[in-house]
């Protein structure tokens, strides 16, 4: 992700070899991990909403058990859709601590950033709306693959449970 974002200038020329020896020196065992915790906050409501919101659309939109296999990849996207607009604000912070370069080796103590004090620095300066910068570029990259998640997940527990 370092050498994705050009703001982080420390990683431009550096190999992949090169680049974890300069994260280890700068920043340590924490610099490999950081954005982790976030992640892990953010995937169990992500997944929650999947399927709450899946199951909601196919009843409310689409008529339940007979609903045809296109209103189910439409609930699929409606749902990554509804899913990533919900947890986004977690996922815009998972990718700030990310980039974050520490400051660790250079004889400082700096504090680590939070996922609160990440949160409240992206309101501070760029309002609420703020917490929403680039969804709608994720929408489109990471919605294509949920049209046919959770319906090939039921597809195959039919089957599943048809040879048990």
């Amino acid at each position: 992700m370092l050498k994705q974002v050009s703001t982080v200038v420390e990683y431009r020329d550096l190999s992949m070899y090169r680049s974890f020896i300069y994260m280890w020196q700068k920043e340590g065992f924490y610099g490999f991990f950081k954005g982790n915790g976030v992640n892990v906050v953010r995937i169990a409501p992500f997944t929650a909403f999947e399927f709450f919101f899946y199951d909601m659309y196919k009843t409310t939109l689409f008529g339940g058990q007979t609903a045809s296999n296109f209103s189910k990849l439409m609930c699929g996207g409606l749902t990554g859709m509804t899913a990533s607009f919900l947890t986004y604000p977690l996922d815009l912070i998972r990718t700030l601590l990310s980039i974050d370069v520490g400051k660790k080796g250079e004889g400082k103590i700096v504090e680590s950033p939070t996922i609160l004090g990440t949160g409240r620095q992206v309101v501070r300066n760029h309002g609420f709306l703020g917490l929403y910068k680039g969804l709608l570029s994720t929408l489109f990259v990471s919605n294509p693959p949920r049209l046919t998640l959770l319906p090939g997940h039921y597809a195959v527990r039919r089957v599943q449970n048809g040879f048990l």
